[in-house]
């Protein structure tokens, strides 16, 4: 279903079974954190009633001002949109397909699945998007009205996040598995009712608390490197990401950026705080753990996707990464 739903209380990613054409008229009276909706980018007026995806997207209530929410999204017209977002927190993952947008000029776009993101807007801000034929986004997590914010933020104890005051703050946390793992339970909720509400409400503030002690390390980390150094780990890091299951060696990304492998990979430790090699493997596994929680795919068609060279060492490195092996993952259909 797509809805705004005050019911549902919090409830686990709906299942695909529950899927059907949405109109855009849905999703903008659905949706809030859109204020306006426009096709393009000169305020033409939208066709509310025209098709634009197959699939669901929620936004279910936990308690005031804060929900669950995500989509499933397989769009099915190429279609320019823009439009404003209020101020607000999306705190979620991408487990399928490509979120693409721009806010105010600058990009949130993401296709790394299973990276924690963060997407905060301090006053409402324009932003445009294309949603394109065949291309898909599935997502979940949570969402804050900025009116929800401050009575979380109360009973943790904790004082404004920065990121919230003004502006707009998108991050992705890539070494942040409690923050994960709040988001992965969230996703599965096992309850429903009262008790399925206080079981979101309990992962959304953990993920609030890992989120704030996240942004407060990332302040009052002194930067050692130059602009330049910090650019190039990133672009390595970039690089990485687009080619999880099949990567370019290390010398090949170190060729390509222009720059050393020495220098490279003190560069890229310094600003993720793992070397490239630990950074791969770690990727590949969070982006198998996802996989698994989807129960599509079978173990070991996983572990060749995301790279490993056998099942068997694709399990042993999982174990290792989590503590228990890939299939405690896979639930009983």
């Amino acid at each position: 279903m797509s809805s705004r739903n005050n019911g549902a209380w919090g409830r686990a990613v709906p299942p695909a079974d529950a899927d059907r054409t949405l109109s855009v008229a849905e999703m903008i009276g659905s949706c809030p954190n859109i204020e306006k909706m426009w096709a393009g980018v000169d305020e033409i007026g939208i066709d509310e009633h025209a098709s634009f995806a197959y699939g669901q997207f929620w936004f279910d209530a936990v308690r005031p001002s804060v929900f669950t929410s995500g989509c499933r999204f397989r769009y099915l017209h190429d279609i320019p949109v823009s439009g404003i977002y209020q101020a607000s927190i999306f705190v979620g993952m991408l487990t399928a397909g490509r979120h693409a947008a721009n806010v105010e000029g600058r990009s949130i776009a993401t296709d790394r699945i299973g990276v924690p993101t963060l997407i905060a807007l301090g006053e409402p801000m324009r932003f445009t998007t294309h949603f394109r034929a065949g291309q898909t986004c599935d997502m979940s997590g949570f969402f804050i009205e900025a009116e929800g914010l401050a009575p979380l933020l109360d009973d943790l104890q904790l004082a404004p996040l920065p990121c919230c005051r003004c502006g707009l703050q998108f991050r992705q946390f890539e070494r942040a598995e409690r923050l994960r793992t709040a988001l992965l339970d969230l996703a599965v909720n096992p309850y429903t009712g009262a008790l399925g509400r206080l079981y979101a409400e309990a992962r959304i503030l953990a993920a609030v608390f890992e989120i704030a002690t996240g942004l407060d390390s990332a302040q009052s980390a002194c930067p050692t490197l130059s602009r330049l150094r910090r650019e190039q780990a990133e672009r390595a890091q970039a690089m990485l990401e687009s080619a999880l299951a099949d990567p370019p060696t290390i010398g090949q990304i170190a060729r390509d950026i222009g720059v050393n492998e020495t220098t490279l990979r003190r560069s890229f430790k310094q600003v993720f705080g793992v070397t490239i090699i630990d950074y791969l493997r770690d990727r590949r596994l969070d982006v198998a753990r996802t996989l698994l929680r989807e129960n599509r795919l079978t173990v070991a068609q996983i572990a060749y996707r995301v790279g490993f060279a056998s099942p068997a060492n694709f399990a042993t490195a999982y174990r290792r990464r989590f503590g228990h092996p890939p299939r405690a993952e896979l639930r009983a259909p």
